[in-house]
């Protein structure tokens, strides 16, 4: 119950542990979530279609380096952007700077570490997953 929202005036909201612990759940929930979902959909997938031979599927070690190589970019990209914005409200009031770990849970920040994870582990549809799911929400916005 702790962790559901209460409204922006709530005591909660301007003290730092619940904006750091939500922050913290709310990306290993979605980061863990999205991996397990994405193996399982893709093994019961192979398994309908009758493709039990794992190597019809081999990926060039030139383009899973390339995919990391992205990954790492767009993981110091998160980090780069959210300590900026971290920085930028530190002599702002304590709620305001606990703020940021809350809109850092949005979908768009959501969607930079999670590509960065789903390139780094080779699976780059669950990116392509992300991205559109982000690019339906700027369109609706």
């Amino acid at each position: 119950m702790w962790l559901l929202q209460e409204g922006p005036n709530a005591r909660k909201h301007k003290e730092w542990i619940h904006p750091i612990v939500t922050f913290v759940v709310h990306y290993a929930v979605v980061t863990t979530s999205m991996i397990f979902v994405h193996d399982a959909l893709v093994d019961a997938v192979s398994k309908q279609n009758g493709n039990t031979d794992e190597k019809e599927c081999i990926v060039s070690p030139e383009l899973i380096r390339r995919r990391q190589i992205v990954a790492r970019f767009l993981a110091m990209y998160f980090l780069l952007y959210f300590c900026v914005r971290l920085a930028l409200r530190w002599k702002d009031q304590r709620y305001l700077f606990y703020s940021e770990f809350y809109q850092s849970t949005f979908m768009c920040s959501v969607t930079i570490v999670n590509a960065s994870f789903s390139f780094f582990y080779n699976r780059p549809i669950v990116a392509q997953a992300f991205c559109i799911a982000i690019g339906i929400d700027q369109l609706l916005w």
